[in-house]
């Protein structure tokens, strides 16, 4: 009796669905252009940044070379100085990338952004400047204050306010 139920049953309809469309990252902090010019994209794609606008992972800033940014989270301020190229990584956790130039990461509260360069990776908690340069490829770390982690090829620094380290190519020390 329950095999005639099963066979007597209709099978179910089958729905096909068309795939959702990506849906972009919501933005997760204001950026308010300080001086000179900014501007968003990526590659060969960029355009002039309005004096104050929203960010999303995945977008990468430009300023000019008397340009300056205020990007504003809700535990903590980067501030992007002249002809520094940064943005934030498109990934589940938020890092920031920092091809060139120089940031200052203040944290209000909790741990900074982590920051990614070709040569380290830094992360901690308080106020530290991250500065790149490409020629020679260099990553000069800074802690102002509270204490950070220098991850390298290399190997892993500790640096306390008042420290500063260089990791060049390879990560070795400079």
């Amino acid at each position: 009796a329950v095999l005639f139920v099963l066979l007597a049953t209709k099978p179910p309809d089958v729905v096909v669905r068309r795939p959702a469309k990506p849906v972009p990252p919501a933005p997760v902090a204001t950026v308010r252009i300080l001086d000179g010019t900014v501007e968003r994209g990526q590659g060969p794609s960029w355009k002039s940044a309005d004096r104050e606008f929203r960010i999303a992972p995945g977008e990468v800033l430009r300023t000019s070379r008397d340009g300056a940014a205020l990007l504003t989270f809700p535990w903590m301020h980067i501030v992007v100085a002249d002809d520094t190229v940064v943005g934030l990584t498109p990934s589940t956790v938020l890092s920031a990338t920092l091809e060139r130039g120089r940031i200052q990461e203040q944290a209000t509260a909790g741990d900074i952004l982590k920051v990614v360069t070709a040569e380290a990776e830094v992360r901690g908690r308080g106020d530290v400047v991250v500065i790149r340069s490409e020629s020679p490829p260099l990553t000069r770390v800074s802690a102002l204050r509270g204490w950070f982690r220098v991850k390298s090829p290399g190997g892993t620094l500790s640096l306390d306010g008042g420290q500063a380290e260089g990791i060049g190519a390879g990560g070795a020390p400079q």
